[in-house]
């Protein structure tokens, strides 16, 4: 007998709902048995599980940010390049350079709102 995939919730893609069904159990546990070692042994592995899974959205978090970042740098650096360029008079190469940098800030965007789609249906 196979198992069914595993159901994502809509607020935390990562977790599914098999993993919020073990948290919960591992609670009840905690709250149903009346040996106060097992209970303190439950509530201490639902806080490590919880603290990892902040972890693991902070990283995410981290990284997003430091995309956005590098992706300013480099768009200011190209602009700034191609306003150099325009400067010592070659217009026509300055809006080649600025074209193809616009071009490829907007494909970025529409490929990234492709995939999220794509990785929905």
């Amino acid at each position: 007998m196979t198992a069914a995939p595993p159901t994502v919730l809509a607020d935390t893609p990562t977790e599914t709902l098999e993993d919020v069904r073990l948290e919960t159990a591992f609670l009840d546990a905690a709250a149903e048995t009346s040996d106060p070692d097992v209970k303190r042994a439950l509530i201490a592995l639902c806080r490590r599980e919880h603290r990892y899974g902040m972890e693991l959205a902070r990283r995410a978090d981290a990284t997003a940010r430091r995309g956005q970042m590098l992706g300013f740098a480099s768009v200011t650096f190209v602009l700034v390049l191609a306003g150099y360029v325009a400067s010592l008079g070659e217009a026509e190469w300055a809006a080649g350079i600025a074209g193809i940098d616009v071009v490829g800030l907007a494909s970025v965007f529409v490929t990234g709102r492709w995939l999220a789609y794509r990785s929905q249906a």
